[in-house]
């Protein structure tokens, strides 16, 4: 019988994941190893916002980004609203970026993409660059936490590795 689906460490093309935020610039962050493929990264930030990484993937390099803040207010369903202020929070965390994800050409890739025509969604892949191994920004829908509080959820993809 063959098998179906990559279910070891040792058949992942990904490796083991590792720190994407500079614990020298954010010392209180923490980073826990899940497992071989899955980690969980949280940051608080200077204006109180809290960021969380969920690292995953196996042929693709995956992280989610999941940020509670009460910056910003605005209708959680405005995906104009949430790309834009989504591109600020990229790069103010662009100073301590580890990742291989270039936040500063993420929040381009996002300006750029708003700046085109046409109806803008959630879940709708934004492409980063044109390389065979392919970078993708993906804004999910936002949630509205508390009445000034939100979640704003991305993810990245880099692969197939």
């Amino acid at each position: 019988m063959e098998k179906d689906s990559i279910d070891t460490y040792s058949d992942c093309v990904r490796g083991r994941p590792e720190r994407v935020i500079d614990s020298t610039l954010y010392p209180n962050s923490s980073f826990v190893l899940i497992n071989e493929t899955n980690a969980i990264e949280s940051v608080k930030s200077p204006t109180g916002d809290s960021l969380f990484i969920h690292h995953g993937g196996c042929e693709y390099y995956v992280l989610k980004y999941q940020y509670k803040t009460s910056r910003f207010s605005g209708d959680s369903a405005d995906c104009r609203f949430w790309l834009s202020n989504a591109a600020l929070l990229l790069m103010e965390f662009n100073p301590a970026n580890l990742s291989p994800v270039n936040l500063k050409i993420a929040s381009d890739s996002i300006k750029k993409y708003l700046n085109a025509p046409g109806i803008k969604s959630f879940d709708e892949p934004i492409y980063l660059n044109d390389s065979e191994i392919m970078e993708i920004f993906t804004l999910k829908p936002i949630r509205k936490l508390s009445r000034k509080s939100y979640l704003v959820e991305f993810e990245f993809s880099i692969g197939p590795l």
